[in-house]
């Protein structure tokens, strides 16, 4: 039994006025007199542990010095630090030059006083250092919000009655703005570390599903070696290699043909004529390379091909000279209600033998998959030593017998972030964006991590689990737009591509969608997705349709439900990657948890019209047409269109 203190609302009755920012003219935003004097000073902690500080500040005019002059109280001598500056564009705003600078090694619990700006126009500021990081260390910290604003009463009075306070050594901001994304982590006298974080909803589960009892053969997950027949290297010198083809567009008219040269840029133009035409045409693309710690690329080519016919089978040819290579695909019929067509689904393949198992299956399915939903996770390169990038070569041939002929939508994963600061490597997801090009500006996006495409009769939305996700983010902005636009008489199925499992029952990444869920499940039920994929878990599950999203903190509604108007979620990140099946599972089995099997395979999403849909898993170890588990779609606009779900009333 838990006791709790009397609760308590406050009753003090505030003034009932507006929130309006301050005017431009208003004194507390004078700009200090004199030509280019420094303004808009501010510092914070420059180090882990107190001794450093950063001096920043802004000179309106030209750049001045960014030498910062400093002195300990009753101090002798004056020493000087050199910082640097910048300055940004926004839209039609020119920065001024803002200067940053930070000074090292400074004594404990000592006032300094610092001056800034050059000749006539310096200013002269003061802090003091904390107390030696120790756990008896009284100190005091400040907490502000300053809101979404510049409120004129707000603001003033928040920060006056900070100034009447006794005295504060440090003020720790909540941005609000950024609260979900945003961490502070640094040793302050006796506060071992300040840590901003969001605390996430426990989910009660109960038992229910049915979690196979197949016996698969117990042997390592084992990368094919380098010298594989699946790695080789196309004859002839130049030749292209690694070719592999996207949807070019956002309705299926267009094809991204991309491809590598090894030893010279060679080039970016596209040869391709449909299927018994006597005329060819050219597309013309461009070439691109990167380095990556002591690797560097080929020369990578992509190349846009627009305009096409649909439902057309199309030749293409890439290279020059004696070592072109030709290959073909075929676009997808007209985007329309009750079109028919046959999805592919893998994740997590990797490149060992199991990988190899898993793509040999998938080319003979007699279900015969006419464009593969890739859930993330490709090459695996990051687990070698210095995310030795070759395997990323190597995972580009031995996918090319499929990728080359038809479409994979890409989805990135955790092993495409590829950040890497200790190799140098600061830029996440640099050979995965390099490499694998996708259509994301035809769906108004901004970023080649999240987008959406039409083919056939479904809508198909990829979004990104690594990527800022919190409200008021990009992706966020994208797909509060995006899931609107949706016309469900056009393109009954919406189907949505992420890389972390929202519902996943087994103990490897266990909860780690739970941010998506948190921020977009509501969306998912409220416009009646009818089927989410993600990878990630190196498993097979397929859920019930459930939701979890009327809890609010305080009315205990946090299980997961029936819910009709929900998608299935369907985690198949079980293609066969060197790290092997996850086969620890939470027990007892969730009630939202249908079936799960830890074998690897991949799965067939078969549209039949705009009310029926079937889907179907195989494992590697089963003969290729051998269902191990299967599932009929009923569309959710289709089948349910008046039904009211718990999302209506968040």
């Amino acid at each position: 039994m838990f006791f709790f203190a009397i609760r308590k609302t406050a009753t003090f009755v505030r003034n009932d006025y507006l929130s309006v920012d301050m005017p431009k003219d208003n004194n507390v935003f004078r700009v200090p007199p004199g030509y280019n004097a420094p303004q808009q000073v501010h510092i914070t902690q420059g180090d882990h542990v107190g001794k450093g500080v950063i001096i920043s500040w802004i000179t309106p005019d030209e750049p001045g010095s960014s030498t910062v002059l400093y002195w300990a109280e009753n101090g002798e001598f004056q020493r000087q630090a050199h910082g640097f500056v910048l300055s940004y564009k926004y839209f039609n705003y020119t920065s001024g030059y803002i200067h940053h600078c930070t000074i090292h090694n400074l004594e404990f619990d000592t006032k300094y006083y610092y001056e800034v700006g050059i000749g006539n126009n310096t200013r002269q500021f003061w802090f003091e250092t904390p107390p030696p990081v120790g756990p008896d260390v009284p100190y005091t910290f400040g907490v502000i919000d300053t809101g979404d604003n510049q409120n004129r009463n707000n603001w003033r009075v928040k920060m006056s009655s900070y100034q009447l306070l006794a005295d504060r050594n440090c003020i720790c901001h909540w941005d609000t703005n950024q609260q979900r994304r945003m961490g502070l982590n640094c040793h302050r006298s006796s506060v071992v570390s300040v840590l901003l974080l969001v605390a996430w909803a426990e989910i009660r589960v109960c038992m229910s599903g049915k979690t196979s009892t197949f016996v698969r053969n117990d042997y390592l997950s084992l990368d094919m070696p380098i010298d594989s027949d699946v790695f080789r290297v196309p004859p002839g010198y130049n030749a292209p290699q690694q070719v592999h083809i996207t949807q070019g567009d956002h309705v299926g008219k267009g094809v991204i043909i991309s491809w590598i040269t090894q030893d010279e840029p060679g080039s970016s133009t596209v040869l391709y004529w449909p299927e018994n035409s006597e005329f060819k045409w050219q597309a013309h693309g461009f070439f691109l390379s990167y380095k990556y710690f002591n690797y560097t690329s080929g020369y990578i080519h992509h190349c846009t091909i627009h305009n096409l016919e649909f439902d057309t089978k199309y030749y293409y040819e890439v290279g020059i000279g004696n070592t072109t290579r030709q290959f073909w695909f075929k676009t997808p019929p007209p985007v329309g209600p009750d079109v028919a067509y046959t999805f592919g689904l893998i994740g997590d393949l990797g490149q060992t033998y199991n990988s190899n198992t898993t793509l040999t299956h998938y080319e003979h399915s007699p279900a015969k998959g006419q464009t593969v939903l890739y859930v993330g996770d490709l090459s695996y390169a990051d687990d070698y030593p210095f995310h030795d990038n070759i395997r990323w070569d190597t995972w580009g041939r031995f996918t090319e017998r499929i990728a080359a002929y038809q479409p994979w939508i890409w989805t990135a994963g955790n092993h495409e972030i590829d950040f890497a600061p200790q190799l140098g490597e600061t830029k996440p997801f640099k050979p995965y964006t390099s490499r694998y090009h996708v259509p994301y500006k035809a769906s108004d996006s901004t970023s080649p991590l999240w987008y959406s495409i039409k083919r056939a009769s479904a809508y198909i939305i990829v979004m990104s689990s690594y990527s800022a996700l919190g409200k008021y983010t990009p992706q966020y902005k994208w797909l509060e737009k995006e899931l609107p636009k949706v016309n469900r008489t056009e393109t009954p199925w919406l189907i949505v591509l992420m890389h972390s499992p929202i519902y996943n029952s087994y103990v490897n990444h266990y909860m780690e969608g739970e941010t998506v869920r948190v921020m977009y499940e509501k969306w998912f039920v409220e416009y009646k997705v009818d089927v989410v994929f993600a990878g990630h878990v190196h498993a097979y599950e397929r859920s019930e349709r459930v939701s979890n999203v009327a809890y609010n903190i305080v009315n205990g509604l946090c299980n997961p439900i029936n819910d009709q108007s929900a998608p299935v979620y369907i985690t198949i990140g079980d293609g066969g990657n060197l790290e092997g099946l996850a086969t620890a599972m939470t027990e007892p089995q969730p009630s939202y948890s249908a079936y799960r099997e830890a074998s690897f395979g991949h799965g067939i999403l078969d549209i039949k019209n705009r009310t029926h849909a079937h889907f179907s898993w195989n494992r590697n170890q089963d003969g290729y047409a051998v269902v191990a588990d299967s599932i009929w779609l009923h569309n959710r606009y289709w089948s349910y269109p008046e039904q009211t779900s718990l999302a209506s009333f968040r």
